[in-house]
């Protein structure tokens, strides 16, 4: 890669400061030009050709102390071959593990993460072998080791088992989730086995009153922090291998290619409308084009930190072309003057290419966050640079703009391109769903403060904190910094908001101080990306994808790396230059003062990168084994899932998953999925031994029959007597009790481990009749639960229906129809049975729903009721409409007309249609469907005067000349009659 290449040269003539024997400075030779060159003063306009990469000038000093000079000049000097090449493959292999996550589904798959740790640890395996003897000194300082560590190590403290009395101290949040969901629901079970059995079933979840953890689900905690641990060694790891100028090019070129890759592959994803992460590599889940990271938002987001290193080689590229005007009595190795590079040289047109293809690529991602944060990087770009833009600056962001103009003409992506900046408007913006989200967000953030619920939780921690019902779930908060607090509370937010500053205030020192082009260019580089990541930030959580992590990670710390690199040099320059050595102790810095002895040698050691690798080599090895607990559990899960509700599995085959699922739990003693999939394995082992009894006793009962929610409707339609009966005679059997109490057992664990598992709630709820239990309790957690999920609103629906909670009934299958129809015929088929038809109108149709209300007045024809109620139903839909503010006239006008025509009143719904035609002409559907009112009401000259402008409207469709072939079928038949 790099191989006995210097990094860059130091802009003096003196060897490095971290040369322990630094040579002092010979009598300067005679040579006139020499001489010049030496007097320059520190303070004068020329002095910043110490910082345009002259050449060390020649000295009369010994071979010895010249030997002496290169060595610190050079520090890579002191690796042998074998050496460079295993610190080459270190880095090749770093970069391979952050294009390998790109490239597999944006690495959100545990397995990508297990694979990737693997390649992380062979790097700084190889680079600990090539540091091992060195004195180099490591770019960054003991603060930065301290708070990198402090970042990784605070939420390993969540997922600690703490006494409640600890919990309730320090994580008054937890304590309120602990009181108000999973302790009664424990003590609950617990009670219900008491009188299941004779004596109390000792298990593990009796120990929930007097130990618990910060984080409300320890599992994802545990699953979240490991992301972060990989993230944190990219980061530690490319500073300590990428500090050669070659090899950062390096780097960046690979960004920058692997982002054109992205983008190539996304404008196809848009131009063919393919939903495959790769070619030939699909998942079921994936819609979207553009979704080689899975969520397109992410995979856009990827191209941010290409597009940054693009616009920073062109800097290095244009500074490398400049060359340096020199006398022709210079001496050796000072280059000869360079005339600037034309804008057609091959290297530059091709730089811009790229850029004009992530431009592309970044417009039809169709991503609004990414857009707008890409604006705010140019933005900063433009605010910090401390010069102003060339007429050939514009040239080329003009050149910009026709590639994407042709490559977007060319993939046909247009109209989405509209549709999409469509959407920037206010009117859009106010309707999104996540200024909702937030204030639930920001109520939870204030619950958990000061230590937060858990990494990685949000997902659940929110749930108790809705007020209003969503259409999908958010497992994360949209916006990360409202996450972070949520997650990690107070501290959490502050080390974010530090290490955000102190990489601004790298990338803008680099930008406006640094001596060097080639550091100008990575804090053009650094800035660009972080502006855009920080932007994009709060309104979406792309940084957890870990593609986007990797790569701002790796970025981010090369950024860092050459800013204290640079800082230290330009201290050194100070110092030579007699700005710092000509003033007194007093007036030094702390900074600047000379250390004590034990501060010196703390920092020798904390900054050698030997030390760091064998930090990272710890965090590394902790993630790796979080993630194979991880991988393992989902491989155990995957392994024992039921195919389908009609399957029977053997008794050897649920004794198999049960060992399997018992020795899972051994291994990951708090994950909450694997009890869950135990108790249900065990409720199956309850299953067959009910069929073993029921074909004892000759009864005709069949699997389909022993399922949770059959039992539960079954049992509940029963009187109480008879149930209470049969539960004790079937309690009897000493398996069934067994097999039940250890699925009830299960559950306790399941919710100790996850207070807030709306579905573990509903599972117990099914078990309630078994345990000869209420079900109020349950009914109540799933109602709070539940705001995200239509299924579980309906399941929980449904329990409070065979409980005859009338009231919950209401609430939950109201709620379940705000976002769906899929569950309406179920809904209407039940709740017409408890309710009367004008009472499901008013009380379960919600009122924002107007096209349900429609289909109900056509489905109520079907029941047994008299023409004036359903007349009376009608009325009410239309005086419903009517009174919908946020429908406009011509929606109002269509649904009536709809409302009309359930009825068969076509003269009405042909006027509707037409008012409808006079608000929107544009509508088409409306054309077709007052065409169709007057067909059926007889107006048949008027519908074909609508039919036969609908057909010179839109001539590519066939509907138009049916309707015309049909009308005049008609009229024909008709004027056949009238002659007859």
């Amino acid at each position: 890669m790099d191989a006995n290449q210097s990094p860059e040269p130091l802009p003096t003539d003196q060897p490095t400061p971290s040369q322990e024997n630094t040579a002092q400075p010979q009598r300067a030779s005679a040579k006139p030009t020499q001489r010049k060159a030496c007097s320059v003063r520190p303070d004068s306009a020329q002095s910043k050709s110490l910082a345009s990469g002259i050449q060390p000038m020649r000295t009369t000093s010994s071979s010895s102390s010249r030997g002496s000079n290169r060595r610190g000049h050079n520090p890579t000097s002191d690796f042998a071959r074998w050496e460079w090449g295993l610190l080459n493959l270190a880095r090749a292999t770093t970069i391979a593990a952050f294009i390998y996550t790109c490239w597999r589904f944006g690495g959100t798959d545990v397995i990508v993460w297990y694979h990737v740790a693997i390649m992380l640890a062979a790097s700084i395996a190889m680079a600990a072998i090539v540091w091992r003897k060195s004195s180099r000194q490591q770019p960054l300082p003991t603060p930065a080791l301290l708070f990198g560590l402090f970042c990784v190590t605070f939420p390993m403290l969540q997922t600690v088992e703490l006494p409640r009395e600890v919990v309730e101290w320090i994580a008054p949040g937890t304590e309120t989730v602990l009181n108000e969901f999973s302790s009664p629901a424990i003590s609950e079970l617990q009670s219900a086995r008491q009188q299941l059995a004779d004596h109390r079933q000792n298990t593990s979840s009796s120990s929930v009153n007097h130990s618990a953890t910060i984080s409300i689900v320890p599992s994802s905690s545990q699953t979240r922090l490991a992301l972060w641990q990989l993230g944190f060694v990219f980061f530690a790891i490319s500073t300590t291998l990428f500090f050669t100028r070659q090899s950062r090019n390096v780097l960046a070129w690979t960004l920058a290619i692997n982002a054109a890759g992205l983008a190539f592959w996304g404008l196809v994803q848009r131009a063919s409308g393919s939903n495959e992460l790769l070619p030939g590599m699909t998942k079921d889940f994936v819609t979207l084009p553009f979704s080689t990271f899975v969520y397109k938002n992410a995979g856009a987001a990827a191209l941010i930190p290409g597009l940054a290193c693009l616009i920073g080689l062109i800097g290095i590229q244009r500074h490398s072309a400049k060359g340096i005007r020199t006398s022709k009595r210079s001496s050796r190795g000072i280059d000869s003057y360079h005339p600037r590079p034309k804008w057609t040289a091959p290297r530059f047109l091709s730089l811009m290419c790229f850029i004009g293809l992530l431009a592309a690529g970044l417009l039809a991602s169709s991503s609004r966050g990414v857009w707008i944060s890409g604006v705010v990087a140019g933005l900063a770009l433009f605010i910090t640079v401390p010069s102003r833009f060339s007429g050939k600056s514009f040239m080329a962001a003009a050149f910009i703009a026709v590639c994407c103009i042709g490559l977007i003409a060319l993939t046909g992506l247009r109209n989405e391109l509209v549709k999409q900046s469509q959407r920037l408007n206010m009117d859009q913006v106010s309707t999104d769903a996540r200024f909702t989200h937030w204030l639930d967000g920001i109520e939870t953030a204030i619950a958990h403060l000061p230590l937060g619920s858990g990494l990685g939780t949000f997902g659940y921690a929110h749930l108790p904190h809705q007020e209003k019902d969503t259409e999908q779930w958010f497992r994360e908060a949209h916006n990360q910094y409202l996450e972070i607090i949520v997650e990690t509370g107070v501290f959490g937010v502050l080390a974010i908001l530090v290490v955000i500053v102190l990489l601004a205030k790298s990338a803008v020192f680099l930008i406006r101080k640094s001596p060097s082009q080639e550091h100008f260019s990575w804090g053009i580089i650094g800035l660009f990306s972080l502006a855009s990541i920080v932007t994009q930030s709060f309104v979406d959580f792309v940084v957890l994808i870990p593609g986007v992590m990797f790569t701002q990670a790796i970025l981010l710390g090369c950024m860092a790396a050459v800013y204290t690199r640079d800082l230290s040099l330009s201290k050194v320059m100070r110092r030579r230059s007699g700005q710092i050595v000509s003033q007194k102790a007093s007036e030094l810095t702390p900074a600047e003062a000379a250390p004590t002895p034990l501060r010196d040698r703390l920092n020798r050691i904390a900054n050698r990168p030997l030390t760091w690798c064998l930090v990272t080599s710890v965090v590394v090895l902790l993630a790796f084994i979080a993630i194979d607990k991880k991988l393992h559990t989902e491989n155990v899960l995957a392994k024992t899932q039921f195919s389908s509700e009609e399957y029977e599995p053997s008794p050897e085959e649920i004794e198999f998953n049960l060992q399997l699922l018992s020795d899972a739990i051994e291994r990951e003693p708090k994950s909450w999925e694997l009890y869950r999939r135990r108790s249900l394995w065990h409720f199956a082992e309850y299953r067959v031994e009910l069929l073993k009894q029921a074909s004892a006793d000759e009864s005709p009962l069949k699997w389909e029959q022993t399922s949770q929610s059959t039992l539960f409707q079954s049992l509940f339609t029963i009187p109480q007597s008879d149930r209470d009966e049969l539960i004790a005679n079937v309690l009897v059997v000493p398996a069934l009790q067994e097999s039940l109490q250890r699925a009830v057992a299960d559950q306790e664990s399941t919710l100790r481990f996850n207070p807030l598992s709306p579905n573990a709630y509903l599972s117990c709820a099914m078990l309630t009749p078994l345990m000869k239990r209420d079900t109020a309790m349950w009914e109540e957690n799933i109602a709070r639960l539940s705001h995200s999920s239509r299924s579980l609103q309906y399941a929980g629906g449904l329990v409070a229906y065979f409980a005859g909670d009338r009231d919950n009934m209401i609430d939950l299958w109201h709620r379940s129809l705000k976002f769906g129809a899929e569950y309406y015929p179920a809904v209407l088929q039940l709740a017409g049975r408890k309710l009367s038809l004008e009472e499901f109108l008013r009380e379960i149709i919600p009122t924002e729903r107007n096209d349900l209300a429609v289909r109900f007045v056509s489905d109520a024809g079907k029941f047994t009721i008299n023409q004036h109620t359903l007349q009376r139903l009608r009325n009410q839909v239309l005086t419903r409409i009517e009174s919908d503010v946020r429908l406009e006239e011509a929606e109002k006008m269509a649904l009536s007309a709809r409302v009309e025509e359930t009825g068969e009143n076509w003269g009405e719904a042909a006027s509707y249609w037409n008012l409808a035609v006079r608000s929107q002409p544009h509508n088409l559907d409306y054309r077709y469907y007052h065409c169709r009112a007057l067909y059926h009401d007889g107006q048949l000259n008027e519908a074909l005067d609508q039919a036969t402008l609908l057909r010179a409207l839109e001539p590519a469709t066939e509907r138009s000349a049916k309707t015309i072939e049909l009308i005049k079928k008609r009229l024909e038949a008709e004027s056949r009659k009238a002659l007859l």
